[in-house]
């Protein structure tokens, strides 16, 4: 089984969808933002605040030197700068899906306003980054809207593009 990386933006569903997706498909799922707050014991607010977000994207960019893919596979939520750097991309591609989770401005505005671990939402505006990140996006295997789709209804649209792969 390839792994499989869920992209998009901050509040899109990469985590809720990737947890369920895990399940089904009966393989381990990780957060990369999870998993760079446990390799360098900071909360990723903490890494922006202290380092700033050139070292977080460094921090990032050196996860595939300690954080091997299973060879089983797996399903992996990325953070939403992380696909922007060209060597993530590449790690991303080899043996794996990309699937972009996309929603709108107002729906990620909706999703994410009690959030406390969201370092670039004061910094610039949803739409801005939307912007700046299409580009790369674009180029995953698949994209779901999810903005009137359920957690559920995400995930089963993926396990069925899958099942035609």
């Amino acid at each position: 089984m390839n792994s499989i990386f869920l992209i998009g933006m901050m509040g899109s569903g990469k985590s809720a969808v990737g947890k369920v997706l895990a399940v089904k498909l009966e393989l381990p799922f990780f957060d990369l933002d999870e998993a760079i707050e446990a390799h360098y014991g900071l909360s990723i607010p903490q890494i922006f605040e202290k380092h700033g977000e050139i070292a977080f994207r460094e921090m990032e960019s050196r996860l595939h030197e300690w954080f091997p893919l299973p060879e089983n596979g797996a399903v992996i939520a990325t953070g939403g700068g992380f696909p922007l750097t060209e060597s993530n991309w590449r790690w991303m591609q080899q043996s794996s899906h990309i699937i972009w989770l996309q929603a709108k401005t107002k729906t990620i505005l909706k999703r994410i306003k009690s959030s406390k671990n969201r370092p670039l939402f004061h910094k610039d505006t949803i739409s801005h980054l939307i912007t700046k990140r299409n580009f790369v996006y674009q180029q995953a295997d698949l994209y779901i809207q999810t903005d009137d789709k359920t957690i559920e209804e995400t995930a089963k649209e993926i396990l069925r593009w899958l099942s035609r792969q």
